[in-house]
């Protein structure tokens, strides 16, 4: 994981607000075939009710075509302290 966290900090951060888009693009990001990249992801639960799920689509796309070539997808919910 420091080996990720070092990999990461080399690179700009990006940063976006909820709700002012529903998608935000990132480019000149080169992923090589067959060899370990790190992403790290933060999110603010703002505006996150206990239960209700955000759900996140992150792909990627080929450049030139537009075609997704993978992905995930992440369910965040919030829930309430015990």
């Amino acid at each position: 994981m420091l080996t990720d966290t070092r990999q990461v900090a080399e690179h700009p951060i990006f940063m976006a607000e909820r709700d002012k888009r529903q998608t935000y693009v990132v480019s000149q990001v080169v992923l090589e075939p067959r060899k370990r990249s790190a992403v790290f992801l933060y999110f603010e639960p703002e505006g996150l009710r206990a239960g209700n799920p955000e759900v996140i689509h992150v792909i990627r796309r080929d450049p030139h075509t537009k075609r997704v070539e993978g992905g995930c997808t992440y369910n965040f919910v919030l829930t309430p302290r015990s």
